[in-house]
């Protein structure tokens, strides 16, 4: 696979770009577009040997959660969401699916937004587990999928603006769940740099608690995301290795300062996030993200799928 340098190269003889985005890739940044994201989904060879072998019990063991994770959906159907039983029977299931979840830090409930970074496709689960939340939903889904889940509809289909009034008004409710949200808008590695993040969680409350969250799989190093792939073949990961163990910790509360831009505020939470993980926050937003995505299928095709699987 060729690196993202050469890549960085043909997109720019290539592909045109607005001056808004040519500012974002030609400023200086804490990082490369390749420190984003993991290339591959199993990076070592040694371990793709191990995987081949290992296999037929990772289907099977695959299936066998599949079978164990609708009796997980049936109670988080039928328990009340804020209720301290659910979360317990829960957190004990998807142990045994393989998720296992490790609560760092104080939840700050005078906050009632939460800003995280973006690592895997169950970070709002890991979350959810150690403290009941919601999640903007941007998909036209049924109400009991949506509730089961934790997602809201709170108008991000019908732009920026009517998704920051409909969450004002959300928090502003009695007895209202906290509103989780990832700003960076993207799974990205976690393992040396941020996205730069949207403020649009920032003008929503004055008030905001970070949370960083950290994948560790001792057993086989098989990354839990890949540039390019798909929800389903994270998920699939997840249950058909061992376990992984992901780390949720709460982070001092941040609060915004008077006549503070919230762009600068927005950066202080990115900031507090990043020190957590030991990394830094780059100069890239989601867009210039989307766009290498779109350029480096185009570029790889297949190969590309394939890797990222």
């Amino acid at each position: 696979m060729s690196n993202f340098s050469s890549l960085e190269s043909q997109l720019f003889g290539c592909v045109e770009l607005n001056d808004t985005v040519d500012v974002i890739m030609m400023s200086q940044a804490p990082s490369t577009v390749e420190d984003l994201f993991f290339q591959d989904r199993v990076p070592s060879t040694f371990v793709r040997y191990l995987l081949f072998i290992y296999f037929p019990i990772g289907l099977l063991l695959f299936l066998i959660r599949l079978c164990i994770g609708v009796h997980v959906f049936l109670i988080a159907c039928l328990l009340r969401k804020t209720t301290a039983l659910r979360r317990i029977v829960l957190r004990i299931m998807c142990s045994i699916l393989g998720i296992v979840v490790v609560e760092r830090g104080k939840r700050d409930e005078r906050a009632h937004v939460l800003c995280a970074n973006h690592v895997s496709a169950i970070d709002h689960l890991a979350v959810d587990l150690c403290n009941p939340c919601i999640l903007p939903s941007v998909w036209d889904i049924p109400n009991i999928i949506r509730w089961c889940f934790g997602y809201m509809d709170l108008g991000a289909s019908r732009g920026r603006q009517e998704l920051i009034r409909e969450s004002r008004k959300h928090i502003k409710q009695s007895n209202s769940l906290p509103l989780l949200t990832f700003p960076e808008g993207e799974i990205t590695s976690g393992e040396r740099a941020l996205l730069k993040f949207n403020p649009w969680p920032c003008e929503v409350s004055d008030l905001i608690q970070p949370v960083s969250i950290h994948i560790y799989r001792p057993v086989f190093n098989v990354n839990p995301s890949a540039f390019g792939s798909s929800w389903w073949a994270d998920c699939f990961w997840f249950m058909a290795l061992p376990f992984s163990i992901i780390t949720v910790t709460f982070l001092n509360v941040v609060e915004k300062e008077e006549q503070e831009p919230y762009n600068e505020y927005c950066d202080r939470v990115s900031q507090k996030i990043a020190e957590s993980l030991g990394i830094s926050v780059s100069n890239f937003t989601n867009q210039v993200f989307k766009l290498l995505l779109l350029v480096y299928a185009r570029f790889l095709g297949s190969s590309f799928l394939s890797k990222s699987c």
